[in-house]
């Protein structure tokens, strides 16, 4: 059996992310005039969250590994995209960026918690493109919790052991490179020497016969003093 967190630590992430929903609401980024917030999945995100990440972890990540804040963010993001917490009023006539894509403006908000960042504070263009790819991901690894949820049979997380479904994978593993370079691009990229330009070649051949003429004309120098020395 999987080591999988209390109850308490549960309810600790499922007041996070309630939290986080109730902000977006109070300010006005999500508006509860166009959608509805189903508070009552919040749990159900909780759990799935703890799922898939014991998933993951049997997938890619060896014994004593340190949760990276990339990954649980991605992780988060895509099971909110499955459950889908906040649902249009009317789905078929969203008209604006917050009915349309309430989810996705929540999920990358839990996202930024986790990362330590605003990844609203990004161009709005990266951001929106951002909603898009959030859009068009969903979670099938935690569907057998869904299910059971749904006829009410409230197995104890400890007894799933689900596995990382392929259509899942590339979801996975791109949105935990995309918050990767959005919280430490510094460590991510690696700058290289610079390769010597046919120009950079020529300006140093330049530099070293400037060089090797001033070389030259130092002893005639060397010389001079001591002649005058002598005097």
């Amino acid at each position: 059996m999987a080591d999988f967190p209390s109850d308490e630590e549960i309810r600790a992430r499922e007041n996070l992310l309630r939290e986080i929903a109730d902000e977006l609401i109070s300010t006005g980024v999500i508006s509860d005039k166009g959608v509805i917030f189903r508070s009552n999945l919040l749990k159900s995100v909780a759990e799935s969250y703890f799922l898939l990440n014991d998933a993951y972890k049997r997938w890619r990540i060896v014994d004593g590994h340190r949760t990276h804040p990339a990954k649980a963010a991605a992780l988060t993001c895509l099971v909110i995209a499955r459950l889908q917490p906040f649902l249009p009023r009317d789905p078929n006539n969203a008209r604006t960026l917050q009915q349309a894509r309430a989810n996705e403006i929540y999920a990358l908000a839990c996202a930024g918690v986790f990362l330590g960042t605003d990844l609203k504070g990004h161009r709005i263009d990266v951001y929106l493109r951002l909603t898009d790819v959030l859009a068009a991901y969903s979670c099938e690894t935690i569907e057998p919790y869904i299910v059971d949820r749904s006829v009410d049979n409230n197995r104890e997380l400890s007894t799933y052991e689900l596995k990382i479904l392929e259509q899942d994978k590339l979801p996975i593993n791109t949105l935990i490179t995309i918050f990767e370079f959005a919280s430490e691009p510094q460590n991510i990229i690696k700058k290289k020497k610079r390769l010597p330009t046919k120009t950079s070649t020529a300006s140093k051949k330049v530099k070293k016969s400037k060089t090797a003429k001033k070389a030259k004309k130092a002893p005639s120098k060397i010389k001079a003093t001591k002649k005058g020395a002598k005097r």
